[in-house]
């Protein structure tokens, strides 16, 4: 019989305890003027074709905030394999000559090179896509080449209608905080000083994730490479989710690896505190930025926090929480959730240091040696909640809020007073609801405690009184 429990509880008052990638764009241009002017960062192309049925292809290696590469090979080649084209140069500027007959789509592609910041060459080659001649932009940065591959994943290959695919899918889960207002496509928009730093910031926590999963995976014998992660991300997000279950080169591992420290990174990147290679980047990027694009007036710190941003963040979270129910990440949960888009970095960094980004340390170890099914688990977080049984039993519990400043609160449970050391979940409300089942894992007869815990930026509460039932 469905039923539904509603209980207060009375809290007592105890004291409060006290981003390296790299960034190539492609222009195409039939006029000198529009060239010089694009050979800046992320020069995006205007392609106009010349009278002689060719296409000026301007690119440059540029930073993607923080890294800077040169001496890059440039290789168009048709849809169909034929090779249009191939440059190399000492310096981060290219031009090459493209017929506009060849079968599209042109593929992009910039291998090698040296990274100006760290001294060494890419872990993967970067990809870009010309649709057709209409196509005006041609970037390649990390977020073009995720949006290539994975639209080559996809039954008919790269198309339009894939790449527009891809694209919205990647740009709503792996946003790494660009903002979308400003650049709503990291292929076709052109690049200028007001959205530059936005993709300079988000593409270089976007590659410095993948260099963190792949350092991750050769500790515990994966032997790949940063390119085989981005063909298992890509072959995996073909479903609409990066959990494990997408086409071929799909891994459930990779793909747990990547969700969880998609998460630290994330964390970093809020507050303006990427690290890169170990060290904070955020002068290196600006450095960059100005060093190629001295018209951009916007620093990586004026980068505001998107909305999608936050919501990878709290997937992220809950994704390490399928592994490690841990305090530290249901705080780190209520500080996120508290935080809201168009916020400034310095302020976010006064709640949410830079050490915060630890509290996934003891779920990428647990999840390195995890089972099918704990991988399963943590995978399947990404994903909206499933629906509730219909013959699952509602409860809910409600409390008195403490008087002061409180994030949120955590509800812990178990089978008496003592043994309710099990996180249920966290809210910033003073109310939660459960299915007994689905949620706590109880059924009729079972006797379950609730306790709970205030949270404010000086720390935890110690543990409430209990409330106890019989379910």
């Amino acid at each position: 019989m469905d039923y539904q429990i509603i209980k207060r509880i009375n809290l007592y008052h105890p004291a409060l305890m006290t981003m390296c990638a790299i960034f190539l764009s492609a222009c195409f241009n039939g006029s000198t003027s529009t060239n010089q002017a694009n050979s800046q960062i992320g020069s995006s192309v205007d392609l106009a074709p010349p009278a002689s049925n060719t296409t000026t292809l301007t690119a440059n290696i540029e930073v993607s905030g923080q890294q800077s590469v040169t001496g890059a090979t440039i290789t168009v080649k048709a849809a169909d394999g034929t090779l249009l084209a191939t440059v190399s140069n000492t310096d981060a500027h290219y031009q090459v000559m493209l017929p506009d007959q060849a079968v599209y789509p042109y593929i992009i592609t910039a291998a090698s090179g040296v990274d100006l910041v760290s001294g060494s060459n890419p872990g993967y080659p970067l990809i870009s896509v010309v649709s057709g001649p209409d196509d005006t932009i041609a970037n390649i940065n990390t977020f073009s080449t995720l949006i290539a591959k994975t639209a080559e994943f996809m039954p008919g290959g790269v198309t339009s209608a894939n790449l527009g695919l891809a694209r919205e899918t990647i740009l709503q889960q792996l946003n790494f905080g660009l903002d979308t207002a400003l650049v709503p496509d990291p292929i076709t928009t052109t690049i200028s000083a007001e959205n530059a730093a936005s993709l300079v910031k988000a593409n270089e926590a976007l590659s410095e994730m993948i260099r963190r999963v792949h350092t991750a995976l050769q500790v515990v014998g994966y032997d790949l490479s940063e390119n085989d992660i981005i063909l298992a991300m890509a072959s995996d997000m073909t479903d609409g989710y990066l959990d494990g279950n997408g086409a071929r080169s799909s891994d459930a591992l990779i793909a747990a690896t990547v969700n969880i420290i998609s998460g630290q990174v994330l964390v970093e990147a809020l507050s303006n505190n990427l690290n890169v290679n170990g060290a904070w980047a955020g002068d290196l990027l600006d450095n960059a930025i100005r060093a190629t694009l001295p018209e951009a007036t916007v620093t990586i710190a004026d980068v505001t926090v998107t909305a999608a941003m936050l919501q990878q963040t709290s997937t992220a979270i809950g994704t390490a929480q399928a592994i490690d129910n841990s305090e530290s990440l249901s705080t780190l949960a209520l500080i996120v959730n508290s935080l809201n888009p168009e916020i400034p970095a310095a302020d976010i960094e006064a709640i949410l240091p830079q050490e915060r980004a630890n509290d996934f340390n003891d779920a990428m170890i647990l999840t390195a040696s995890a089972s099918d099914s704990q991988l399963a688990s943590i995978n399947a977080s990404v994903h909206p909640a499933n629906e509730i049984p219909a013959n699952d039993s509602p409860l809910a519990l409600a409390w008195y809020s403490n008087p002061g400043e409180i994030v949120g609160y955590i509800v812990y449970f178990g089978s008496s007073p003592e043994s309710a050391t099990t996180i249920a979940s966290e809210t910033s409300g003073t109310s939660v609801k459960y299915y007994t089942e689905t949620d706590l894992g109880l059924g009729p007869g079972d006797s379950v405690c609730f306790r709970l815990k205030a949270f404010n930026l000086s720390g935890l509460s110690e543990f409430s009184g209990a409330l106890c039932m019989l379910i």
